[in-house]
């Protein structure tokens, strides 16, 4: 009787085993098929990794001209305490600026960082105003021209332009411009801020229209603001000779970090309204 069981019991296994087999076998020409269907699939079997990242995602070209100079501003409490010096640096501004605006979209877009020619940056910097509004149609194409003759024609969804800019100091009569350091004098004591001043600008790859245009905000905005752009309060003890600026590793870390966080905060904002 036992035995019977037992053998009634291994047809029943066996029976399953053979079923589950089958479905399997059956199956096999399906996946097959969707496998050489999906691109993603496709290009992951290529073994191209660039290919592989730029399916089912739109492309952006990151192009950041921030340069390698250094502001170093003293303002005085009366004009002649004046001081301005701009010194260069070798801390690649610019390369820090591409990777993290990579590291924060890398999720949603496939990011390519271009590296501008010299003529690239002289033509860039050659764009015309727009104000209001007014000239933004021919900013935007000057902008075109030129990323485009700098990525050798590629096409991409997106240009993202990282630009220098500019902010008067508090209610003072003093400009500040691009990346640096500022110590404001006074009565009894002073101010030093870190400051890292720059727009990104958006533009649509196809239409060359710009999408969006912003900065980085302060801590503090509206009047109460020293800076309108990216900054931070340090003691005056950071305030370097124009001439130890480039050595300076505390001042490079705290700088390149002012920058990487002031544009995360940006890009969430512009990219989440841009959609």
């Amino acid at each position: 009787m036992s035995e019977a069981i037992e053998c009634r019991r291994h047809i029943i296994f066996e029976g399953t085993m053979l079923k589950r087999l089958i479905m399997v076998l059956l199956s096999l020409p399906l996946a097959t098929a969707l496998a050489t269907a999906d691109p993603k699939v496709s290009a992951k079997r290529s073994g191209d990794a660039a290919q592989q990242a730029m399916v089912g995602k739109d492309s952006i070209a990151v192009i950041s001209y921030l340069g390698n100079e250094y502001s170093v501003r003293t303002i005085g409490f009366l004009a002649f305490g004046n001081k301005r010096d701009t010194v260069t640096v070798n801390w690649d501004l610019d390369g820090v600026a591409a990777a993290r605006i990579a590291q924060s979209l890398k999720a949603q877009y496939a990011v390519v960082p271009v590296k501008l020619s010299a003529q690239g940056i002289s033509a860039l910097k050659a764009a015309p105003a727009s104000l209001f509004g007014i000239g933004e149609e021919s900013r935007a194409a000057h902008f075109c021209t030129v990323l485009r003759r700098e990525t050798q024609g590629k096409p991409f969804s997106y240009y993202v332009l990282i630009v220098p800019s500019q902010s008067d100091y508090s209610n003072t009569n003093q400009i500040v411009q691009g990346i640096g350091i500022v110590y404001r004098q006074g009565i009894d004591t002073g101010y030093t801020h870190l400051h890292a001043l720059y727009r990104v600008e958006i533009l649509d790859g196809n239409t060359c229209k710009i999408l969006r245009s912003d900065a980085p905000r302060g801590e503090n905005v509206g009047f109460s603001a020293v800076l309108h752009g990216a900054t931070r309060e340090v003691d005056r003890s950071w305030m370097p000779e124009p001439s130890a600026v480039s050595a300076d590793a505390r001042l490079k870390a705290a700088t390149r970090e002012l920058l990487e966080q002031s544009l995360s905060a940006l890009l969430r904002k512009m990219f989440a309204s841009a959609q």
